[in-house]
């Protein structure tokens, strides 16, 4: 894991929308080439997402613009706003008695199903933070998902690990963690109303997922440059043990 934390709790939840960006092309020079394009030095990246209710149509349009095909769409939904919101409702009843999820749904739901043939065409690999709380449950929705539509052969996998609640007493207590600063009076109020408790898991997962031939990896909380930095470890070989391999994807 990295060396950072974040803990949330409720607020309400803004809604916006943002255009579609064009695909980054990054193209190391002194890295192994991905196969796609002749074995061309470069790598293909849309992102789709910047937060929990931004426009699905973005990955629409990124699938339907990008030339050559993308080689990977990455989609970021998650701040510690999102994760107190999705503790918070994880397990409550929703419509006609159904548990609510504690992932985002709306990416199974609104991305994936519809646009999965033509990613899975396209030879585009997904990797999204979308499993929030839960990220084995966001996994099993989009496996349903394929199996409702008859999708055989689709790997997906989950990065989890994250959740440090149940950990949270007892990495405060051998100083692992450090408690928001507080007054003393309020402390109890304060933890009492602690929803997420999260480590900010690196690329390496990520990588290891797409390594092991997934077409779409979800996670939980991981670093924000995780979601291009392990698609870019895994297309270009980079190890990820620590060096200063990290900076250069973002040269």
């Amino acid at each position: 894991t990295e060396a950072a934390l974040g803990c949330g709790q409720a607020a309400p939840r803004r809604i916006g929308v943002r255009a579609a960006l064009a695909p980054a092309v990054v193209m190391p020079s002194s890295l192994p080439p991905t196969s796609r394009d002749g074995g061309a030095r470069a790598a293909r990246v849309g992102s789709f997402a910047g937060f929990w209710g931004d426009s699905a149509g973005a990955a629409a349009a990124q699938l339907a613009a990008a030339e050559p095909p993308l080689d990977f769409l990455v989609g970021d939904y998650l701040a510690e706003l999102t994760m107190g919101l999705l503790a918070s409702r994880g397990g409550r009843k929703g419509r006609g008695g159904r548990p609510t999820p504690s992932h985002i749904a709306e990416f199974g739901k609104d991305v994936w199903a519809p646009l999965a043939d033509g990613l899975l065409k396209r030879g585009t690999r997904v990797v999204v933070n979308a499993g929030g709380m839960d990220p084995l449950a966001a996994k099993a929705a989009i496996e349903a998902i394929n199996k409702e539509a008859g999708r055989s052969g689709v790997v997906v996998a989950a990065v989890a690990g994250d959740d440090l609640r149940k950990e949270y007493d007892a990495l405060v207590e051998r100083g692992r963690i450090t408690p928001f600063a507080v007054p003393g009076d309020e402390a109890e109020a304060v933890r009492a109303g602690l929803l997420s408790c999260n480590a900010y898991l690196g690329a390496a997962p990520i990588k290891a997922a797409l390594d092991a031939g997934a077409h779409v990896v979800v996670t939980g909380r991981v670093v924000d440059t995780a979601l291009v930095l392990g698609p870019l470890a895994h297309a270009f070989g980079w190890d990820l043990a620590p060096s200063p391999n990290d900076a250069k994807a973002l040269d």
